[in-house]
């Protein structure tokens, strides 16, 4: 009663379906719901991103680590910029940390990075799981991926390379019903409107080397937040 009431539900459906079936099963399913929620969401305050580190043993048989850098508000006019470097950084079977790491010394089977953004601030994730022999090597070079980026931000040619990258993986992840109807429902619920497949592209087209420098900054290892779980 609280949050999940009429209007603050968004329900979206993709497929080959009509409008009549769809109005029909959410008036079955729905029509019931409360009109207006009780209470709105709960504001917290501005979130504060803090450095910090944390080891714990546990009954792993591999040392995992995570690591956190401050990012960007999904609304930011850099917000892509952040998500176009996190994909060269780990993003893909190219990506920097990958290939480094993983393809050229054979020292992680699961490393990769993933850019979080939410309505009042973001964060850039780094995952590597590896023996616990290789865990020193690996830190090192995913600090030194890391700080190349933050002193050297990217060349021209590789943010042309991400951003292709980045329209394929769109087109590709809007071809089914599911991703169309994940994509709608989320735009819709977060920013008010879905948009078309044009639009995404035309957002990741507008993504330059002076956003890519701004956001750069921002990985920064001396800010960064660590958590080891290891054997």
């Amino acid at each position: 009663k609280s949050r999940y009431c009429a209007d603050s539900i968004v329900l979206s459906v993709a497929g080959g379906v009509s409008k009549d079936e769809v109005l029909i099963l959410a008036e079955q399913y729905f029509g019931t719901a409360q009109i207006a929620c009780e209470s709105k969401i709960c504001d917290f305050g501005m979130p504060v991103f803090v450095t910090a580190e944390s080891t714990k043993k546990k009954q792993v048989e591999q040392f995992n680590v995570a690591i956190a850098l401050p990012a960007l508000e999904r609304t930011h006019p850099d917000a892509n910029a952040a998500s176009l470097i996190s994909n060269i950084l780990g993003g893909s079977a190219s990506s920097r940390l990958f290939q480094h790491i993983r393809e050229e010394n054979g020292l992680a089977y699961c490393v990769y990075s993933a850019s979080n953004a939410f309505m009042q601030t973001g964060y850039t994730s780094i995952y590597a799981a590896c023996a616990t022999k290789n865990a020193k090597k690996v830190m090192s070079l995913i600090e030194k991926e890391i700080t190349e980026i933050y002193k050297n931000s990217l060349s021209d040619e590789d943010i042309e390379f991400a951003k292709k990258q980045m329209k394929g993986s769109c087109i590709m992840g809007l071809e089914g019903a599911l991703g169309v109807m994940s994509a709608n429902g989320r735009r819709t619920l977060l920013q008010g409107a879905p948009k078309t497949v044009d639009e995404y592209i035309a957002e990741i087209e507008k993504i330059s080397p002076q956003s890519v420098k701004n956001v750069s900054k921002l990985f920064d290892m001396t800010r960064a937040s660590v958590a080891i779980a290891r054997p």
